[in-house]
């Protein structure tokens, strides 16, 4: 014989995690139908076992959760029971609740109703789901779109995307040496002229903020190093790349000058070296000239274009003796050095050029 549920009277949420200063209420839901034969004859009676079965889809899906009831009785063809309590094969507060479930109901030895019944909120279960967010903000108040600050309250170089970065992102004295996490900043992290002077708070950046290798010249803008973005003995050797500091990298400098803004205390013993100088070439050596006479002399190197040369003799004692440099004779890989006079001594030698 077919039977079938003639009114689905209700499925709502009885508790939902209400939690009060004695116990915890327990997470049920409260199930209530009416089952009559087909010819419309209501089920009547006590001792019926009734299922239950969870799903997440209408049709197919996966079993989420099921319980079976024993002695229920059918007043009418209506039953009620109380879902989530002894014989469920999980907890009911363990599911999600964040996506369409489907119930499947059967009475042993009456039928199996493989309709699905979708579950439903009641009204002020709209109202709840604000609780997920508490108005756009998690339950700790920091608002969903913002990453969460590490324990000494920075901001950690991992919650950075890579080049995401930039100048328009920064406001003006906002990055200061307390915002920063050791070693957060790396090449990764900044976009190509990301950093301006702007950007910078004076004497913000030390070296525990840089690391090693870090700094390129892509990552300056034109004149955004002066010496009062650099706290005294801040970059060191290793913090600068070979052929980053380049004249349109330092402020107000001038074809190779450096004229008040680094000064000896923002930079360490032996950090600048030649290989830290964009282009720079620097040579010098010692010679004998023989005799006064016109000698060439190599510079051991060979620079892009013939570079300036000044020499000193060696010999304190002709206090007239004069080196003279052939303005026409110097190329880029030696030049032609002689006397004022037909002495024979040493000469020490400076070049500098590109």
């Amino acid at each position: 014989m077919k039977y079938h549920r003639v009114i689905q009277l209700s499925v709502f949420l009885a508790c939902l995690m209400v939690v009060s200063a004695s116990a915890q209420v327990p997470f049920l839901l409260h199930y209530q139908a009416k089952v009559a034969k087909a010819d419309g004859t209501p089920l009547d009676g006590p001792g019926y076992t009734v299922s239950f079965t969870l799903w997440d889809a209408a049709v197919g899906g996966m079993n989420l959760w099921s319980q079976t009831i024993t002695g229920v009785e059918m007043n009418k063809g209506v039953f009620h029971v109380l879902l989530g309590g002894a014989g469920s094969t999980r907890p009911l507060s363990e599911l999600a609740w964040d996506r369409p479930y489907y119930l499947e109901v059967g009475i042993t030895g009456v039928a199996q109703f493989t309709d699905r019944t979708p579950i439903v909120s009641v009204p002020f279960a709209f109202r709840a789901q604000d609780a997920n967010t508490v108005g756009g903000r998690r339950a700790d108040g920091t608002p969903n779109n913002l990453p969460v600050l590490n324990a000494e309250g920075k901001l950690p170089g991992t919650m950075v995307q890579d080049k995401t970065l930039g100048a328009a992102q920064l406001a003006d004295g906002a990055v200061t040496a307390d915002k920063v996490a050791a070693g957060a900043v790396g090449n990764p992290q900044l976009a190509a002229n990301a950093v301006g002077q702007a950007n910078i708070a004076a004497g913000s950046i030390k070296a525990a903020h840089v690391d090693d290798n870090q700094i390129i010249t892509r990552h300056l803008d034109s004149k955004a190093v002066t010496s009062a973005k650099i706290a005294d003995d801040a970059i060191d050797i290793q913090h600068i790349k070979n052929g980053a500091v380049t004249d349109a990298k330092i402020s107000s400098v001038a074809a190779g000058k450096v004229f008040g803004q680094i000064g000896t205390g923002q930079i360490a013993d032996g950090a600048v070296t030649q290989a830290k100088l964009g282009g720079l070439r620097i040579a010098s050596g010692r010679a004998q000239i023989p005799n006064g006479a016109w000698t060439t002399i190599s510079f051991g190197k060979t620079f892009s274009a013939p570079p300036i040369v000044v020499a000193t003799a060696t010999d304190g004692g002709k206090g007239d003796v004069v080196v003279q440099i052939h303005p026409s004779e110097t190329t880029t890989t030696t030049f032609k050095a002689g006397l004022n006079g037909g002495w024979t001594i040493d000469i020490n030698w400076i070049a500098i050029g590109y």
